[in-house]
């Protein structure tokens, strides 16, 4: 008896490891199809992966060394991208991926870099927390950031 329970146990073991493996995949996808739609300007597209309250928040150092959390409004924010000129070279690259999720919620921490006209602007990390939908889809709804200039 107990060599067929070990066998339910390290088959149903192996599918929550593989459904948790396609969650993560999913949950980075919708992570990399933001920054794609970033980098394209595409506010539209950007739109679909958000959820529509989503909040943005920046951890921030002022001139005096003080430390804020700065927000910005989502509108704002498209407008901001979609008013880059098209002259501009922007890129945010992402360094790594941590990936923690449950049944409906996720945070994925990105290290990156930014990057204007080919130099490095700035360095940091985005916090991202998205939440699956009643029709399985990972939607973005809130991100945190952090942005410094000594990005050794």
């Amino acid at each position: 008896m107990r060599p067929i329970l070990l066998y339910i146990f390290l088959i149903t073991g192996s599918v929550a490891v593989a459904q948790s493996s396609t969650e993560g995949i999913r949950i980075q996808k919708t992570i990399d199809d933001f920054f794609l739609a970033f980098h394209q300007q595409d506010t539209t597209f950007i739109r679909t992966l958000t959820q529509s309250s989503v909040s943005l928040q920046s951890v921030v150092v002022g001139n005096e060394g003080q430390i804020r959390v700065k927000s910005e409004g989502f509108g704002t924010f498209l407008k901001s991208i979609a008013s880059i000129p098209s002259t501009t070279r922007f890129k945010e690259e992402l360094h790594a991926y941590k990936i923690q999720h449950d049944d409906r919620i996720a945070q994925v921490w990105t290290p990156y870099s930014f990057y204007v006209n080919d130099s490095l602007s700035h360095c940091g990390v985005n916090a991202f927390t998205l939440y699956k939908d009643e029709s399985g889809r990972w939607q973005i709804v809130g991100i945190v950031d952090t942005r410094r200039k000594d990005c050794n």
